[in-house]
């Protein structure tokens, strides 16, 4: 029986952050491809287009509002497009590993006891077996 992924750890720059389960959300990268017929004499054949413009690397995950997990993620902006995000699956030995991660996005955090944030990066392409 095949093995769910959930939660797997979150890792940047060598420091593991506390993340809400099942909430990572990762793209790899290969980009998009849109297909156009074209006509040769009586019959026709397609042409694949790759739309590199999207072909780069997504990660985003859910963290509580603790004075830790703020801390570590403005050294994560503060670094710029630096960082290098790792996440990864003991049980069913799943990894993915993004290099030249840049945290993309404003987080908005909601101050109350149920309080949490969004915290998405782009960059390279991600490799690993994902």
């Amino acid at each position: 029986m095949p093995n769910a992924i959930i939660s797997p750890s979150m890792e940047i720059n060598g420091k593991f952050i506390a993340i809400q389960p099942e909430s990572v959300v990762y793209r790899k990268g290969t980009g998009t491809t849109t297909s156009v017929a074209q006509s040769v004499g009586q019959s026709v054949e397609t042409v694949h287009k790759p739309n590199l413009s999207e072909a780069y690397g997504y990660v985003s995950f859910k963290t509580e509002n603790t004075t830790d997990n703020l801390s570590l993620i403005n050294e994560f902006r503060n670094n710029g497009a630096n960082n290098t995000v790792i996440f990864s699956d003991v049980v069913t030995n799943f990894s993915g590993k993004m290099t030249n991660a840049k945290v993309m996005n404003e987080i908005e955090r909601t101050l109350s006891s149920d309080g949490d944030g969004t915290v998405e990066f782009c960059g390279n392409q991600i490799s690993g077996n994902v």
